[in-house]
């Protein structure tokens, strides 16, 4: 290829913008790592804040657009990631606001299990 590239350098970039949940969580992976307890938290933390990142980075996406940048030059969403500090950003969180989202995860998984006997019954699964 003469610009340097192989035939997958393309593939692989336009998997990644087709689905975002996987460059994020992609990126927040090689930011924390991706097997040890001590990255689980932060890898959590983060799980649960692509909706944020992802608004801003639309919020870049639309100042481009009303500044009509030119489309060869516009911020594609892994070059978003590629700039997001994720590491600087959970070192800013204070320990309570660690513990929230923690303590906000187990809530809603706990929810789901108590309720589940009852969301069974009231599909008509339950024998």
């Amino acid at each position: 290829m003469a610009n340097g590239m192989n035939a997958f350098d393309d593939y692989y970039q336009t998997m990644l913008e087709t689905d975002p949940q996987t460059a994020y969580l992609g990126a927040v992976g090689q930011a924390f790592g991706t097997g040890d307890r001590a990255s689980q938290a932060p890898r959590d933390y983060f799980a649960g804040q692509f909706g944020n990142v992802y608004d801003q980075y639309l919020g870049v996406k639309g100042r481009e657009l009303m500044n009509r940048t030119d489309p060869s030059k516009m911020t594609t969403f892994t070059d978003f990631l590629s700039r997001q500090p994720f590491t600087e950003r959970y070192g800013r969180l204070t320990p309570a606001q660690k513990v929230c989202q923690q303590e906000d995860m187990l809530l809603v998984q706990g929810l789901f299990i108590s309720n589940a006997p009852r969301m069974v019954a009231s599909m008509g699964l339950s024998s």
